[in-house]
């Protein structure tokens, strides 16, 4: 048996936020779509859990590559590569359904990772979330990830409209509650085959 050796000669931070990823007439056209998709109570875990507004309180609706979604799909799948080779170096193949979130005043979602399903051959490697307002149009609903370990030093975030903040799946993060307004984004992740 040889002696082991690092993958990589850098760590590699596991977050950051792409910047300008989206317009301001993009992120308008993305907000149209609202009116035309129906909206649920977010569920903690797989869609067969029941809502458990103590964990999650938000609205949910989910995209879907169509005539109306297929730029959104396309542009991230240009920015994906990219952000992978700089932050995670991860093997990836696939990007889920999207999922429209929003959230009014006193919605939130509390401590989660966005890893599971621990028995499937594909996992979660790679979580996105894309934001769609202003960040001045409301308050709180800040995006806060435990980076490093530590949850008394982690990264929180309230990036401006149209910019994506990216992260390890397996990270803890939430979404903090929103105490005036409404805090729109599309939450995406990125899977590949499961290590090991």
């Amino acid at each position: 048996m040889g002696y082991p050796i690092q993958r990589y000669n850098v760590v590699l931070p596991q977050f950051g936020v792409w910047k300008d990823a989206f317009s301001e007439e993009e992120v308008e056209k993305i907000q149209f779509l609202e009116k035309l998709l129906e909206f649920s109570k977010g569920r903690v875990g797989s869609a067969s859990q029941s809502v458990n507004t103590d964990a999650r309180d938000s609205d949910v609706s989910f995209l879907i590559p169509d005539e109306n979604t297929s730029w959104i799909f396309e542009r991230l799948a240009q920015i994906i590569p990219r952000v992978n080779y700089d932050l995670f170096l991860h093997d990836i193949e696939v990007i889920e359904t999207i999922q429209y979130t929003r959230y009014t005043e006193d919605q939130y979602y509390d401590w989660h990772v966005d890893s599971h399903d621990v028995w499937l051959n594909y996992e979660r490697k790679i979580s996105g979330v894309v934001f769609l307002d202003d960040p001045d149009d409301y308050e709180g609903g800040e995006l806060e990830v435990i980076t490093n370990g530590s949850p008394e030093r982690s990264q929180v975030i309230k990036p401006q409209k149209g910019e994506i903040a990216f992260f390890a799946s397996n990270m803890p993060h939430r979404a903090r509650p929103v105490t005036k307004g409404t805090r729109r984004s599309l939450v995406f992740w990125v899977q590949g085959k499961r290590n090991g």
